[in-house]
């Protein structure tokens, strides 16, 4: 049930909630995490050669002064990687701190059977946090 916008406002009030859009972050999330997802063995294996294993040989065969423009392209694709991985470890703690936010006010006031996205979940929760703080009740 959801709580009435008193309720969640007399909650919230210590709460700095940021200006964040709550939904675009949660859907970027959801697909790095479809992007990082090995389902097999060899995905797996596959995604450690493409972030570790192939940029160490180029950096070897740089060193052996074997130049080939692949490299560069590789070294790209690798490099965008690790950008991506490093941005998923950076939404995964905001979606954190959003359900730690919206468990101590009492929500999530919606659900979902769906686990990968339970992070809109907490979006929504979070956009209600920040409604109730700036609704003001007409006199």
């Amino acid at each position: 049930m959801i709580p009435e916008w008193k309720k969640i406002r007399r909650s919230t009030r210590k709460l700095q909630i940021p200006t964040d859009n709550f939904f675009k972050i949660a859907d970027e999330y959801v697909e790095l995490k479809e992007k990082f997802i090995c389902e097999g063995m060899m995905e797996l294996a596959y995604q450690w050669f493409d972030m570790v294993f192939y940029p160490i040989y180029i950096v070897i065969r740089l060193c052996m002064l074997d130049f080939s423009p692949m490299y560069a392209l590789s070294l790209m694709k690798t490099y965008q990687l690790w950008i991506d991985w490093f941005r998923l470890r950076e939404l995964e703690a905001k979606v954190e701190s959003w359900k730690e936010i919206v468990r101590s006010v009492g929500g999530p006031w919606i659900s979902c059977n769906n686990p990968d996205f339970h992070s809109f979940v907490y979006a929504d929760g979070m956009e209600r946090i920040r409604y109730s703080k700036t609704y003001k009740k007409n006199i």
